[in-house]
């Protein structure tokens, strides 16, 4: 399976950081990089008075200002993934099970390769893995009906079940989150939600 299609597999979910893919998920910015965002975009707001989208300094605004939103996502993607991450021990399985068996579950059959180059680990990492998740009767090994020579790793209807219960778990947990936001907010949460998915799907 090409590479692309396994990595939007895994951007078009829930994002199951298992903090072992060496994304940089699990760092931290820290207070420094909050400044940093403010600043940012308050140098974006005096310098777009000086020229317009369509000339050249206006095209640099531009690219600022999407730096800069493109930093406060990254940021409240790693506070928001931390917080929703704490549900995941109510599962009993560690988060770098839970995010191999969430793309088979939702991307199907993987060899073990294809899984993880889709979880950005090496091999020997993932059999590790793939042989604890069939030890726990989550996954299955079956040969490619086109291919005997390659494996590949499915889940099975309790690996399936154990994941949709992890994935309500964290739903439940943003959902908790949002109880105080308003009618219009949530919209605009909705709107930005269907935005970014446009955006990892292309």
């Amino acid at each position: 399976m090409p590479r692309l299609k396994a990595k939007r597999v895994r951007g078009a979910e829930e994002a199951w950081d298992s903090g072992h893919s060496g994304s940089g998920i699990r760092s931290s910015r820290g207070k420094s990089g909050d400044s940093g965002r403010s600043g940012g975009c308050k140098r974006s707001g005096d310098s777009g008075s000086k020229g317009s989208i369509g000339s050249k300094g206006g095209l640099g605004v531009r690219r600022a200002i999407r730096h800069g939103v493109a930093d406060r996502l990254h940021s409240a993607a790693i506070h928001l993934l931390r917080t929703v991450r704490q549900v995941d021990t109510q599962s009993r399985i560690s988060p770098a099970r839970l995010s191999a068996l969430s793309v088979l579950v939702f991307g199907g059959p993987r060899s073990l390769r294809e899984l993880a180059d889709a979880e950005q680990v090496t091999p020997p990492t993932m059999s590790k893995i793939a042989q604890a998740l069939e030890a726990d009767g989550f996954i299955v090994r079956k040969g490619d009906r086109l291919d005997l020579r390659t494996i590949q790793l499915r889940a099975t209807p309790k690996g399936k079940a154990i994941l949709q219960r992890a994935r309500k778990l964290r739903i439940d947990s943003l959902a908790a989150l949002l109880s105080s936001t308003s009618k219009s907010e949530l919209a605009i949460l909705q709107q930005a939600a269907h935005i970014i998915e446009q955006a990892v799907n292309r």
